[in-house]
């Protein structure tokens, strides 16, 4: 996911969102920032729980990530 500024949100366009990649199947995630930190949501069997975590970057949150798939 993307967010800008101004008409048509193409100005100072950055990242928000990620879809973690490369996950087993039924597992999924999505990493996001929120403010100054960032959170994880999980999916399993197209069953979504809830944004968790409040990590200090998008490397930490995808280490907790492959970590819990272990």
């Amino acid at each position: 996911m993307w967010a800008g500024e101004g008409p048509g949100l193409m100005s100072s366009r950055r990242p928000i969102a990620w879809e973690v990649l490369g996950l087993p199947q039924p597992h999924q995630a999505w990493i996001a920032t929120e403010g100054h930190c960032w959170q994880i949501l999980r999916a399993h069997d197209g069953v979504y729980g809830n944004w968790s975590g409040k990590y200090k970057s998008l490397e930490e949150a995808l280490a907790v990530v492959a970590a819990t798939l272990n």
